[in-house]
């Protein structure tokens, strides 16, 4: 494993609790310690998914023993470090790059 990414909001893992499926098979959070370093990229304008949710992570991933980071952009809205013509993907590169360097 390399590193980690989730894309699935907060909500849907406590609906899927709530229907009874096995939260480990979807949430990095209740996989705790994952053994490989982590970094989460955010960014401020995301209307989609608080900062937070990134920041809570990485406190409980390192409270755990892992080493995890967090890259809070001040723009890119939610995802849009994904999208090579946004902006935020340039930073994104860049906070990877020296993260995890070869």
């Amino acid at each position: 494993i390399a590193g980690i990414t989730t894309l699935r909001p907060a909500n849907e893992l406590d609906r899927a609790y709530l229907q009874g499926q096995d939260l480990r098979a979807g949430s990095p959070r209740h996989l705790l310690p994952v053994g490989v370093d982590t970094l989460l990229i955010h960014a401020t304008n995301d209307n989609t998914v608080s900062p937070d949710h990134s920041t809570r992570y990485a406190e409980e991933a390192c409270a755990a023993g892992d080493t995890a980071q967090t890259l809070i952009l001040n723009h890119g809205g939610h995802l849009g470090f994904l999208d090579v013509r946004n902006r935020a993907w340039s930073e994104a590169r860049k906070g990877i790059i020296s993260a995890f360097p070869s």
